[in-house]
């Protein structure tokens, strides 16, 4: 029986993960790694084992930090005037909002705000539209690699089973 609960648990903290990796309320890796970290500790640490949880843990740190800390540097990268970020960060807040409405929101909000907040400050249409383009790249590229990490990890969690 509380196996049953600790796999129900663990499977429910990947699924959340998982919706974390696209959604930026949700913290999706750190929640998968409590997954590894639950199976861990109901095999006494076991398997996964815990110099395996150690480096999964450095890497859940470093993408946590690395996310907060490429988003602002890539808009800068690209010219991004500071109502330019600050316009994507409330693109991405309004796609939380908005998600009930349209998965693609998520998408698009960011993108909008930033081209939004470079208009408003001044920027020509061709600077803002490829300030909202970098983000929305730079949105994919950081949901691809935090999906290929979260895909190892889920990897390591199923093979902790065998």
């Amino acid at each position: 029986m509380f196996d049953a609960i600790i796999i129900t648990l663990e499977i429910a903290l990947v699924l959340i993960g998982l919706a974390g990796i696209i959604l930026p309320a949700l913290p999706g890796l750190p929640l998968i790694f409590l997954a590894l970290l639950t199976r861990s500790i109901s095999t006494d640490f076991q398997s996964p084992s815990v110099l395996i949880l150690t480096v999964l843990f450095a890497i859940t740190i470093f993408i946590y930090i690395t996310e907060f800390i490429a988003a602002p540097a890539g808009a800068k990268a690209l010219g991004s005037s500071k109502s330019g970020i600050v316009g994507a960060v409330i693109g991405t807040v309004a796609s939380i909002l908005l998600l009930p409405i349209s998965f693609w929101f998520i998408i698009f909000a960011p993108f909008l705000g930033a081209v939004i907040g470079e208009l408003a400050a001044g920027s020509s249409k061709k600077k803002a539209l490829k300030v909202g383009a970098g983000t929305a790249l730079g949105f994919f590229f950081t949901i691809t690699v935090k999906l290929a990490i979260a895909t190892g990890f889920i990897v390591v969690l199923i093979l902790s089973f065998f």
